[in-house]
């Protein structure tokens, strides 16, 4: 493993040092720095020295030298359009030519004498040019160009030798030119410093020089000009060893790539485990096949090269070599392959810096200047203006094919795309597949279609060229196949028109857009889907709500960490906030916030969106805190307050919070600095005091205000404009009315002359919403343009004043419709933001098939509405009309925007603003309607994605507001909408004398039209980074006021690349802004003095150690996983030595092999270091226990209860299942491992914690105690003078969804045992393995067990030791469609080898059964069958299945249970059997049915006996304790019987009435417990007759068997009442193999016997085993045979076989098809027997075993047989008799502490025993002579049967070690 530390190298940086340490023998380690590609191998860029003249112009520079006396060339990165490369391909020829740093002369420049006096220079017109390295060469490579017209040099080269080689006459060409042809690199720009030439067609040129001697290496070259009046620049020489051939002109470029999808139908672990494991691995063979030398591979996504890094350290270091031979290149640019719709612009932003940045650090390059998009589902128009923003040229995707909501066909393949601010990207809009391979198997040089596909693109674009996608099929990753990379290696060296390039993408998109310019069309629009796509803008509503948050969050933070860095009192947290943005926008995949991935995939979105809070959040926390102890609070006299305001405007806006006051605390007061009174008002209270308030606050711009919250015992009422009734509300801005469906009717905006502002209600519209191909993905056009199928309106309507105060009124509203429930608040304020109105709305969402909308019908109109980009806007015309066909129809139905959209009159008058806080899609049918997408859950196919059916079902929680302006929309709507997103946070603080006054702002704006839209610390310095928007259309001049002067200021781009120096003076930073346009600056500042030396807590915290005494390692290394004393480990790799969080260093235990580096909590007492002004103890701690450990920490003499959650799983659990319980983690989270050590290998994406915990520290207080619990773990401890978490958020600071007004459709039920880990799972069957049997107990509710084959399906979980089970859980495939629900499913308990039934589920539609058992049991496993896997199908599903239970307790295993079911599938034991009966119906009803437990089964009489009867004989005696009858009308409508009695008997003769009941028809079930147990052998069951019969369904006994459980048989019939331990499955389970040991051998008593038929083709057997309890001597076997039974033929031939040793399952399933097996004797191999109707066999001598088979060839069975008894006769090989407990042998005690001694006593010289685990395995054999002690420490915990025998006797006792 390693770690992925990120960059601090910027890409001027780098190629400074390149410039001034490359020589060619480092070449080739920066090969993708130099942009080259696989051929390159056969080229070498030289490098050259005596450069004399600086004619590219880089960022940051003056003109210092120019190339014709005015202009000079400029490179990329000062301008995109035009800007010269550092490396590039000639167009044409491929040629790879790397130029000298533009950051120093990096040319050599020839002029004649004429030009040098007319210019003032002195170039002169010869240069002799020294190579760095001498090199052989073939064929040298020139590229030059001529500024002042076309000309001729003579070159001389210098050999080694001394010898020479003259070639005169090279052409250069005028470096002015209209055409690509026969340049090297055309359409480049020109500059003065000032101003850039009118076009830019100036090109570089080529040329060609053939050495004679390829023998000797080249020392230097000698350049002249051979003509007067001229000048030349030649910029780079490359040698190769091939003879210089014709050129060809037309070109075809493949972009070899693998596309891999993060998370789609797959999780994140099966992308790191697998995908990109396989892309590194198969990619890299390409690489080393001869074959493939021209193969070249890009690929995109830092995250999956961060994943390379950690997971695959080896695979890593051979991709660094790749990357730097130019083999594999760096695609894209960012951190993924994001969705670019959903994302902020600032996101987008990140997503380049953080990508960029990891490719600068890692590998020394910059990852590609292309944005590479194939996959997403379309495309803002802010994209160029981001883009071009980040240094980014060019845009390709293929996605536009799918569903482009411009007509496809009109689309240009080239184009220039220019965003919102009038930047542009060259993009492809028509690419091939980016898997597409099989048809570029042949020479794609003589390609027939590409040729004349090159020769349109000439034609139209005037690019003699085309690019292509070439990749491996689908969209997980991995390497091309060898025949498609072979041919495509070919086809670079073929002899066709084409000249096929593979490349970087980057470099082939420079040699393709190089190749034309003017003739391509620009697109001032959006690339938007028409319906695929743009239902992502809302599925998965909750992870767009976090999203957002997470985005607004993170914004906060860094600007407030500027602040409190700049200040001195906290270090900007650098990795803990990329760390955060990191996990933020890989979530951002075009797959993950679109919501288009499997509900798997999203356990692992929502655990890393909370994690993002969290780190976000206390990052926040502790940085206000660094700024608010600075702030002067002396004055506040009861609870300083702190504010903050992270937007960039002086503010005055409501503040919410929670705080603590005395339970009689009526009334609040809120105080500014000034003293005087600010709004305020009490809005909520909890049952602990907490008050919940809200106050008004003017707060500077990105800044800090103090306030003083106090009880106030004046309870005057404070003045206020608003009014509130359940009728409407009123301010003096809006009267808001209310009708009678609790809808907003009408708003009066009394502002602007009394204005109507709504045409109709603001309602909320339910819409048909199908999709059945791609449900997530699409909304389609023509449901929008349809009527609503309804809308909430007032079932279940109560409307109710919620809040009336004097700062904001609100009614809350609920509502019903259908199964959702609606609850809005519709809230006003007096100020602040008195200007909207909020809909503030929580609903558990229930509803299917429905498109959720809030319609705004408004009296202003316009067919055009402006929606936000989060940078620009787009304008569209109202939603066009729908098309499904997307090639040759245009129609935009489903818009994008952000956080508001705007409806303006057309008169410009005036308009309406919706705002939001978490919603993308909207819709506009109408002039004057405007609709805002909430909640999709589309109906779906039945065979794709049935699970998105579901999707948003559950809580789902959103505001929106609506805002009316006069004339245009402008930036108080951009500054709303922003308030809206990002609430001002309250802080409670300390009292001080701060030097920073009661309010500080560190930015000042002076304009209103411009934002600040990040602020933070530099990547790659120390300086700070601040970006700006325009945030209204129109260029803007800004000033913007620092708390300090400026030292620097720098422009640079969005990657933090420089540009330029910036103006500043003084404190004020000036510049210009173009429209919507971002501007970002790298400034320095001078230092504050705020931070005082003379008080400690003014400072950065400072942190002292703890030493500690470490008795547990819980850390590994690669080298040794195992290395751990716990099962899951934290990798040593991603741990240092030390670890700081929020400020405070730890130091953590040494990571070495074999040291321990953690304390497992024992109540160690612990002394505390000294330091001075210390004012806490921080703990890193977590636990090992699943639910967390409540945690006494001795502080001194001071005890403290910490709550310590666990160290694993996941932070944040969301699901609006209600089979999921929704669970957070509000620990502060101080260290997260990405991934665990097993023993073996890594868990992927599996995290540990480590949590810090803060314990306040008095005068004297010198050590910690810690807790008494092992499973508490203590990483490290320090002690500090930390100050900054003394302050603490008022208002929620992280955003969790839970809820608060509705109900939570989970509830749960309360287990009071945890969910039992099996030790062994096993199931029927599996679909494949990602279905397999360990995905139903795996903890994962997204992950599950399928079965869609087996006949019989079941589920089994064996534990290491029987365990009291106490209640059972089924998670169903209720996610994938309710018709994969369960329909029916049995809990089953394993006992006397086999599985019965305990509790089953019928007629279930539910998606999760929760149950707690009446009658826990103890048994070592447990069964899940499924009778019925879907609702009318067969299919198991089951996504968990969880057992809950604990170690079994003294009693436990003898409490009672039903003894008389009988056991599935074929094989156990069968204790109860019906003997003799009253009769039956026929035989579909007899009485065995009663004890079969299948639904549907029954013994029905209806004969003359009034009262019958019906016998069972138990196959030992029993205790019986109680009784159940199932009986008519469980099942039917008839009548249940009246009157019953059930009687037992020892002899079967004489019986003696248990219960007898009359006056019972109403009773369905008839149960009864016995007041004490009965002894029994048998028991008969009388039923009285109704509607002229008996009909009962089941019989159940409950009981526990006597201590007379051994067989009495010592001789005579050994198998009798004997388990079966396993079978042939059977045809049906009442003709099991369990019939052939009942003792029923006439037909009369049996109704079911063993049917032995083929079922299976390829089975040759059948079969069966059955234990005899003991070693047996055998002497005879009996066989009754079919026609004892009614069969019509009697089987042929049978075998027998006997052992000693029991078989296992693994063995037993090769019976049917293998005769005998290991371990087996053949006792019988009878052939030609079907004669005889009983079969008797006696061996020739007596055979010894315990296990009997028999085996039945289907060879010798005629259609079917029914064998209706196996007999075995003998005796007991010991002789020995079984004892009763009233003898001299005595086992005691019966329960045991493990460790304890088991007692044996016989009263014999020589005494033997055994002890037997419950499931058949000997753990214990030994002698004694008179008693012994057995210690049990060697004995797991569980239940044991312990076998003495003495003297010929027998005694077995059980016994249960605790």
């Amino acid at each position: 493993m390693c770690s992925v530390p990120l960059y601090d190298t910027t890409i001027n940086q780098l190629l400074i040092i390149m410039d001034k340490k490359l020589s060619l023998l480092f070449l080739p380690l920066l090969g993708q720095a130099l942009g080259l590609h696989a051929a390159d191998i056969d080229y070498t860029p030289l490098r050259l020295s005596g450069f004399n003249a600086d004619v590219v112009l880089q960022p940051g520079e003056r003109v210092v030298n120019t190339a014709d006396g005015h202009w000079n060339f400029y490179s990329e990165a000062l301008k995109g359009r035009g800007g010269l490369p550092q490396m590039l391909h000639g167009m044409f020829s491929d040629v790879p030519y790397q130029l000298a740093n533009f950051s120093a002369p990096c040319a050599f420049k020839l002029s004649s004498p004429d030009i040098d006096a007319a210019e003032g220079t002195a170039y002169g017109q010869s240069i002799t040019i020294a190579l760095a390295t001498p090199q052989k060469a073939r064929t040298l490579w020139l590229l030059a160009t001529a500024p002042h017209g076309a000309t001729k040099v003579n070159v001389t080269v210098h050999f080694a030798d001394g010898s020479t080689q003259n070639i005169n006459n090279i052409a250069i060409a005028d470096w002015k030119t209209t055409q690509s042809k026969g340049s090297a690199f055309w359409q480049l720009g020109l500059t003065n410093g000032d101003s850039s030439a009118a076009d830019c067609n100036y090109a570089l040129y080529e040329a060609p020089i053939s050495l004679s001697d390829d023998t000797h290496e080249v020392v230097s070259i000698t350049v002249s000009l051979a003509e007067k009046g001229r000048s030349v620049c030649l910029f780079a020489v490359t040698a190769t060893d091939k003879t210089s051939t014709a050129v060809k002109d037309k070109k075809l470029f493949f972009i070899s790539n693998s596309h891999l999808d993060t998370q789609w139908n797959w999780t994140v672990k099966s992308t790191i485990a697998d995908y990109v494991k396989n892309t590194l691995n198969q990619t890299f063979e390409r690489f080393e096949d001869k074959d493939d030398h021209n193969f070249t591979f890009n690929f995109e996504g830092a995250i999956k090269y961060m994943w390379a890094k950690e997971y695959y350290p080896t695979q890593y270091e051979k991709l660094k070599k790749y990357i730097a031979d130019g083999r594999w290149n760096i695609a894209g640019a960012s951190i993924d392959a994001s969705d670019v719709n959903i994302g902020s612009a600032e996101s987008l932003i990140r997503n380049f810096l953080y990508g960029q940045s990891f490719y600068r650090k890692e590998f020394g390059v910059r990852g590609g200047r292309d944005i590479m998009l194939p996959d997403c589902f379309g495309f803002p128009w802010s994209l160029p203006t981001v883009a071009a923003h980040c240094g980014m040229k060019y845009f390709h995707t293929q996605k536009l094919s799918w569903n482009s909501a411009y007509a496809y066909n009109q689309l240009p393949r080239f184009a220039r795309w220019k965003g919102t601010d009038g930047e542009e990207v060259l993009s492809v809009l028509k690419l091939c597949a980016y898997d597409e391979h099989e048809k570029f198997r042949k020479d794609m040089s003589a390609d027939a279609d590409m040729i004349a596909e090159v020769n349109t693109n000439k034609t139209k674009y005037g690019i003699p060229a085309t690019i292509k996608y070439v990749g491996p099929r689908g969209d997980r990753g991995g390497g091309l196949d060898k025949e498609t990379a072979d041919w495509l290696s070919k086809s670079v060296d073929g002899n066709g028109q084409l000249g096929v390039t593979l490349n970087s993408s980057t470099g082939m998109l420079d040699q393709l857009f190089h190749m034309g310019y003017d003739k391509l069309p620009v697109i001032n629009h959006g690339l938007p889907m028409r319906a695929h796509g743009v239902g992502g803008y809302t599925s998965r509503t909750m992870l767009k709500y976090w999203m957002r948050k997470g985005e607004l969050l993170g914004d906060a933070a860094e600007k407030a960490s500027v602040t409190a860095n700049w200040l001195g009192t906290l270090p900007y947290q650098q990795k803990t906030l990329t760390d955060a943005w990191v996990r933020l926008l890989w979530h951002q995949f075009h797959d993950d916030i679109p919501g288009t991935c499997i509900n798997d995939a999203y356990t692992y979105t929502v655990n890393d969106q909370v994690l993002n809070q969290l780190d976000f959040s206390r990052t926040l926390n502790n940085a206000v805190g660094g700024v608010a102890k600075l702030m002067n609070t002396q004055w506040c006299q009861d609870v300083p307050v702190v504010v903050y305001n992270p937007l960039s405007i002086r503010r005055t806006d409501i503040v919410e919070g929670q705080i603590a006051m005395a339970p009689d605390v009526q009334n609040i007061k809120v105080t500014d600095a000034q003293g005087n009174a600010v709004p305020c008002q009490i809005t909520g209270r909890e049952d602990d005091g907490q008050l919940h308030f809200i106050f008004l606050a003017t707060v500077p711009s990105l800044g800090y205000a103090t306030y003083n919250v106090a009880p106030d015992t004046n309870a005057t009422t404070p003045t206020s404009n608003l009014s509130v009734s359940e009728k409407g509300m009123e301010n003096q801005r809006y009267k808001v009315s209310i009708d009678a469906n609790g809808d907003v009717s009408s708003i009066i905006d009394k502002q602007n002359g009394n204005r109507e502002m709504l045409s109709a209600p603001i309602r909320l519209a339910l819409l048909f919403d199908e999709s059945l191909a791609w449900p997530s993905w699409e909304i389609h056009g023509d449901q929008l343009q349809k009527a609503p199928r309804e809308y909430v309106d007032k079932e279940g309507l109560q409307v109710e004043v919620a809040e009336n105060g004097p700062l904001r009124v609100s009614l809350k509203v609920t509502r019903k419709k259908g199964a959702s429930d609606f609850v809005q608040y519709i809230r006003l304020a007096s100020e602040g933001c008195a200007d909207r109105i909020d809909f503030v709305n929580e609903i558990n969402w229930q509803t299917r098939e429905r498109l959720l909308k809030a319609t705004f019908p408004l009296t202003v109109s316009n067919p055009k509405a402006t929606y936000d980009l989060s940078i620009g806007t787009d304008v569209n015309n109202n939603s066009t009309s729908y098309s499904t066909d997307s090639n040759n129809n245009t129609s935009l139905c489903e818009f994008l925007g952000h956080q508001w959209a705007d409806v303006t009159n057309t008169s410009g008058d005036c308009g309406v603003s919706i705002l939001n806080d978490s919603k993308y899609g909207w819709d506009k049918q109408k002039d004057n309607e405007i609709r805002l997408t909430l909640i999709h859950t589309p109906k779906v196919g039945s065979n794709n994605y049935a699970y998105q059916g579901k999707q948003d079902l559950g809580l789902n929680r959103f505001t929106y507001s609506f805002f009316a302006h006069k004339g245009v929309w402008g930036a108080d709507t951009q500054w709303e909408a922003d308030k809206l997103n990002e609430p001002m946070l309250a802080y409670q603080t300390t009292c001080q004398e701060g030097s920073l006054g009661s309010d500080f702002g560190f930015v000042k704006v002076d304009n209103r039209n411009v934002a600040v839209k990040a602020l933070k610390k530099a990547e790659g310095s120390d300086k700070y980074i601040v970006r700006f928007y325009e945030l209204t259309g129109e260029g803007q001049d800004v000033t913007v006021e620092f708390p300090a002067d400026i030292v620097s200021a720098d422009e640079v781009n969005g990657v933090e690349e420089l540009l330029g120096p910036a103006q500043f003076s003084g404190r004020k930073l000036s510049f210009h802004i173009d429209r919507f346009h971002p501007k970002t600056f790298q400034f320095e500042l001078v230092s504050s003095t705020a931070s005082s030396a003379s008080t400690v807590s003014e400072h950065a915290p400072q942190s002292v150690p703890v030493s500690l005494d470490y008795n547990v390692d819980v850390i590994s290394t690669n080298e040794r996983r195992s290395d751990a004393d716990i099962d899951k480990a934290f990798p040593a790799e991603l741990l240092g030595s030390e670890l700081t969080a929020d400020g405070i260093s730890f130091t953590m235990g040494s990571s070495s092999i074999g040291k321990k580096n953690a304390v497992r909590c024992m109540g160690q007492t612990i002394s505390l270091p000294t330091l001075k002004g210390a004012r806490k103890v921080y703990v890193l701690a977590s636990s090992l226990n699943t639910k967390g450990s409540t945690a006494s920490f001795g502080i001194g003499t001071r005890t403290v209860e910490q709550f310590v959650d666990y160290y694993g799983g996941m932070v944040g659990v969301w699901s609006n299942s209600i089979d999921v319980q929704k669970h957070y983690r509000m620990e502060n989270t101080a260290f997260t491992a990405t991934h665990s050590h097993s023993k073996t290998a890594d868990n992927v994406y599996d995290y540990l914690y480590m949590y810090k915990y803060a314990f306040t520290l008095n005068e004297g207080d010198n050590t910690i105690t810690l807790p008494n619990d092992p499973d508490l773990l203590v990483y490290a401890i320090s002690v500090s003078d930390n100050a900054n978490d003394d302050t603490k958020p008022l208002s929620e600071v992280v955003n969790v969804l839970k809820h608060k007004d509705t109900k939570d459709p989970y509830q749960a039920v309360e287990h009071d045992d945890d969910i039992i880990t099996p030790a062994t799972v096993r199931a029927s069957g599996q679909t494949n393995s990602n279905e397999s049997a360990q995905k139903a107990c795996d903890g994962n509710a997204d992950t599950k067990w399928c079965d869609n084959s087996s006949a019989v399906k079941w589920l089994e979980y064996k534990f290491k030791t029987p365990m009291t089970i106490t209640g059972w859980k089924v998670l169903n495939a209720g996610c994938e469609g309710d018709g994969n629900i369960a329909a029916e499913y049995v809990l089953q308990r394993y006992v006397n080898d086999g599985w019965v039934d305990v509790q089953t589920v019928v007629d279930n539609s539910v998606n999760t059964t929760d149950f707690v058992l009446e009658h826990p049991f103890v048994s070592e496993g447990v069964r899940l069958r499924v009778v019925k896997g879907e609702q009318d199908g067969t299919i198991a599903r089951v996504y968990e299945f969880s057992v809950y239970g604990h170690e079994p307790k003294e009693g436990e295993a003898d409490q009672p249970q039903i003894i008389s079911r009988i056991p599935t599938y074929g094989f156990g034991r069968q204790v109860a059997t019906v003997v003799k009966s009253s009769g039956r119906v026929n035989e579909k009803e007899d009485p065995y049915f009663m004890l079969d437990s299948q639904r549907g089964t029954k013994w029905c009489y209806n004969g003359s006996i009034e009262k019958p009867s019906v016998v069972f004989e138990l196959s030992e005696p029993h205790l019986l304790t109680g009784f159940d009858i199932y009986d008519s009308k469980t099942h039917e409508v008839f009548n249940n019987s009246d009157e019953y009695e059930i009687a037992y008997s020892m002899d079967g003769n004489t019986y003696t009435t248990a219960v007898s009941e009359k006056g019972v028809a109403a009773e369905n079930v008839h149960s009864s417990t016995l007041s004490e147990p009965v002894k029994a052998k048998y028991v008969k069951l009388t039923m009285a007759k109704d509607d002229g019969a008996v009909r009962v369904y089941q019989f159940d006994m409950w009981g526990t068997p006597t201590a007379e459980t051994e067989p009495t048989a010592t001789t005579g019939l050994l198998s009798l009442h004997r388990s079966v331990i396993g079978s042939n499955s059977p045809v049906h389970f009442n003709e099991s193999a369990l019939n052939l040991f009942d003792g029923l051998k006439t037909r009369t008593l049996k109704p079911f016997t063993w049917k032995v038929k083929k079922t299976n083709s390829a089975d040759v057997y059948a079969w069966a085993v059955v234990d005899l309890g003991a070693t047996c001597n055998m002497n005879q076997f009996k066989l009754y045979d079919s026609k004892n039974f009614g069969g019509t033929h009697n089987i042929s031939g049978y075998r027998i076989y006997v052992s000693k040793t029991r078989p296992t399952d693994t063995q037993m399933k090769n019976y049917a098809r293998s005769a005998g097996g290991v371990g087996w004797k053949r006792v019988a191999n009878v052939t030609d027997a079907s004669s005889e109707n009983t079969k008797t066999y006696v061996p020739d001598v007596t055979v010894s075993g315990r296990y009997v088979k028999l085996e039945i060839p289907y060879s010798c069975v005629t259609d079917s047989a029914l064998i209706g008894q196996f007999e075995v006769y003998g005796q007991v090989a010991s002789g020995i008799d079984n004892v009763s407990a009233k003898t001299d042998i005595v086992v005691y005690p019966k329960v045991v502490e493990q460790g304890a001694d088991i007692h044996l006593e016989a009263a014999a010289h020589n005494a033997s025993y055994s002890i037997v685990a419950v499931g058949g395995e000997t753990v214990a054999v030994g002698h004694f002579s008179g008693n012994a002690a057995v210690s049990s420490a060697m004995l797991n915990k569980g239940v044991y049967m312990v076998t003495i025998v003495a003297d010929r006797k027998r005694k077995t006792e059980k016994v249960i070690v605790k």
